[in-house]
This record gives C-alpha cells, structure tokens and sequence, in this order.
C-alpha cells in the first residue's frame, strides 16, 4: 500500500515522488521556488507569538516602533502644543499607540478603544461638539474585536476622516480578563482606531491569513521564510563547529568484530580509550591502532551567510550594520547610505501609520476637524560641529538679506529663534500696523490722481486720457 499524497504536495512536473527522500513532495527543496496558492503562509495568532519571541522576530518588530516614536513629535501651535501634549499624557496615548503599533504588526491588527466624555454609549457616533475630553484609551487584541457592519456607499461624514466605504462601521467587542468579567459591547467606529500590520485591499480583508476576517496581516507572512532560513543556517553553522574536529580511530579487526557479534568488545575498548583520555589525557592504541583528528573544511560558509543576512535585512528593511551588528564595509565608513534609506522607511511609517491616529485623536481633545499641523521631530541630528557651521553660514545669509531690505531683523529673530528651537526656514511677517494700512488706503483714495491708473501721469498711445 503506497502513502498518499495531497495535490498541493505535488510540485514535480513528471509527478515522480520519493516517499523516502520527500523529493517532489512538500519537502522538496524545489518547492520554495512553486509561487503557487499552495505556498501561502497562514500565520496563526499562536505562530505570530512564537515568531515575535525569536531574536529577529521581535528584533524587527521592535526596532520599527522604537525608530518610529523615538524622537517624538510636536504641534505647529505652541499655545495648543502644551494643551494636547497634556492631554496625550493623561490618557496614556504614547504608551497605547505604542503596543498598537507592535502587537498590530505580530498579530495583523489591534485595536485602541477610546472611552469618551461626552454621555454617549459606545455604539452612537462622536459629535465633537459634545467630547470633553478622552476618559481611557483601551488596547484590544483581534481575538477581541470583529467587525460587525461596515461602511455602506452612500454614508454621512464620519468624525475620522481617514475611514472609507467598506470600513468597518461598528465592532463587536469582548475583552478577555483573567476573572469571569468580560465585558461585550458594540463600539462605533467613530470610538475604534485600527492598526494594522500589513494593510489588505477591501477585499483581502476578509480572508485575512491570520483567520479573523476585517484584520490586516502580520509582517511575518512576508518574513516568515527569510526567518526561517535565518535560523536553518545559524542552527546548520552550530552543528558544524561541534563537528568541526572530528577524531578518527583506526581499530585491529573492527569489521570482524561487528560481523561476529562482538559488540561487547568494541564498547570495551571505546570505554578504555575514553578513561585513559580522562585520567592521563592519553588515549591507549594497540599494534595496528591509530587515532587522528581531521577538521572540516568551511571554505565558502561565511559568504553563504552574509547572503542570507542581507536577504533578511532586505526583506526587513534593516540596515545591516544595526540589524546585525556589522562593520560597514567598501567606501563606507559609518553606513550613511543605510541611515538614510532606514530614516526613510520610519518617515513613511509615521505618515502613513501614526499620523491619522495622532491627529484623529488631536481632534477629539480639540473638538475641531481642524487641528495644528503635526511635526514628527527629524530622526536624525548634525553634531556641534555641523550645526555651529550651519548657524555661521545661515548669519551670513541673514545679513545680507537685511541689508539688500529683503527681510527684516524682526523676521529673522523670529524665524530662527522664535519656535521651539534653532530654524533655518524663513518666515515673512506682515509689520505693517492695521492703522498705518487704513490710513495709506485713505490717502490712495483722497489725494492727487485718486482713482487713475498706474499710468495716471502718462498719456496713452492715441492721445486720449489715460485709463
């Protein structure tokens, strides 16, 4: 009777499959290059967990929401900075966006529940006009949060502006507790924002890899083979260096002694040579014995490795000189080129990411659609010696300015030391007080040549009065 296999084992063209050595079957080397539905990795919330708890699982992970929030940010307006950032530091909200942004990228998507004051229950939307302020932001798991209806085509402006047609309208929510309360609700949608780790088409979402439909996907659906093939490799390397010296024993009539069932004997001797090695780091040959050691040869391994490691870099986006450590290497000396590209997967992911949820909940504290602009701090800052050359070339460039009139002392004073700190970028103020503006419209109005054109003094080119 022969083992079956399922179809989507078969990977050989010619169908031809070795049950002993799993060639054409799913172990298969061949098979990670079959692109096919077969291949599709379903990351299951236990999976994810045990990825994230591997050194460059939670690496990845880690390193993403850490660059992301390191430097921090702030508002456009100092006067409202002060407001939201006690009101951000209340509630908790760095802290909550935080564990968004991480178990969102693990598990596909998680949840913040935002406990409103405005004496409406969950499941009604947010009218701004009524908000008080934020109570709690609560953090809820995709096992505890399912969409229940979602945004028809036709809809009323909803308070998030980032929310679209086929969005979830209202979720059901059961959070999980060590005690036997656990609370179920309705939430509006208006009182939910959604992280997501790999965001899915409208469609996709609901045959979502990790199996809670209306969840995005874990990162891991992407890195899962380069992880895995990580750790092969490492694992492989460790094998190798315990058998990287291997001792070899030439013993007298070995052959005859299995052939004859002489088992007990040559156990002896291996015993024999075992003591002596321990007692008088020694070991005992008879005539005709001899013992060698013989190393292996790992020519070619290392360049095997740092491929590897690239791949995963690559596929993680990481730099190589952070993400493992190495010394830059070629012309490079301190890896700027691997800076700059890793700043710009950050800036990407605070745009794209954390900007809508900042500024979704600027607005509730505010009660305004319209908030101040948001500014992510750079990631990056010149030393002493960079920004003193900065500042020195940016006098000089004010100084000639000034004296060419084509700004002001006050415009420069107030550009470069008048926000939160040192600025290069300039800004035009309009120093013109209200009254003198009224009183050089009366005189426009009232004087000579009032309500002639610019060319009043003139005369036209067919003699006639100048309009």
């Amino acid at each position: 009777m022969g083992i079956a296999f399922t179809a989507d084992q078969i990977v050989r063209l010619d169908e031809i499959i070795s049950t002993i050595s799993g060639i054409g079957g799913e172990r298969d080397k061949g098979a990670a290059t079959n692109l096919g539905l077969s291949g599709t990795k379903v990351i299951i919330p236990e999976l994810a967990l045990a990825l994230y708890r591997t050194h460059y699982g939670g690496k990845i992970v880690d390193s993403y929401v850490r660059d992301s929030f390191r430097r921090g940010w702030r508002w456009s307006s100092q006067r409202k900075h002060t407001k939201l950032t006690k009101a951000f530091k209340d509630c908790h909200a760095e802290a909550r966006l935080k564990a968004a942004d991480t178990w969102s990228q693990v598990y596909g998507s998680h949840y913040l529940l935002l406990e409103l004051d405005d004496d409406s229950s969950w499941d009604q939307p947010v009218d701004f006009t009524a908000v008080r302020g934020i109570k709690r932001i609560i953090t809820a798991g995709v096992t505890e949060v399912t969409p229940e209806q979602y945004i028809p085509f036709e809809h009323a402006l909803l308070a998030n502006p980032a929310l679209q047609y086929g969005d979830p309208l209202t979720y059901t929510v059961q959070l999980q507790s060590p005690n036997d309360l656990n609370p179920m609700f309705v939430a509006h949608t208006d009182r939910v924002l959604r992280f997501d780790g790999i965001a899915l088409e409208r469609q996709d979402r609901m045959q979502s890899s990790n199996g809670y439909p209306g969840s995005g996907d874990s990162i891991y659906v992407r890195l899962y083979d380069d992880i895995v093939r990580q750790g092969l490799v490492e694992g492989a390397m460790a094998t190798l260096i315990s058998e990287f010296n291997i001792g070899m024993m030439v013993i007298k009539g070995l052959r005859g002694m299995l052939a004859s069932d002489q088992t007990d004997e040559m156990v002896n001797r291996l015993i024999a040579m075992n003591m002596g090695k321990s007692i008088a780091n020694m070991i005992p040959v008879d005539e005709g014995e001899s013992f060698e050691r013989r190393s292996i040869t790992v020519a070619g391994l290392p360049d095997i490795y740092d491929r590897l490691a690239q791949s995963l870099a690559s596929a993680a986006e990481q730099s190589m000189t952070e993400f493992f450590g190495q010394t830059p290497g070629g012309l490079s000396t301190d890896d700027k080129s691997g800076r700059i590209s890793r700043d710009n997967v950050i800036y990407a992911r605070q745009n794209d990411k954390l900007r809508p949820a900042i500024e979704y909940l600027a607005m509730l504290i505010t009660k305004n659609r319209s908030v101040p602009e948001l500014i992510f701090n750079p990631l990056t800052t010149p030393d002493e010696v960079d920004a003193a050359g900065i500042r020195k070339t940016q006098a000089e460039t004010d100084k000639i300015n000034v004296e060419l009139g084509i700004v002001s002392k006050k415009e420069v004073r107030e550009s470069r030391f008048g926000g939160w700190s040192y600025s290069t970028e300039t800004t035009l103020l309009d120093e013109t007080p209200d009254a003198e503006v009224e009183l050089a419209d009366a005189d426009a109005l009232s004087g000579p040549g009032a309500g002639k054109g610019a060319d009043a003094e003139g005369s036209s080119e067919d003699g006639g009065t100048p309009v």
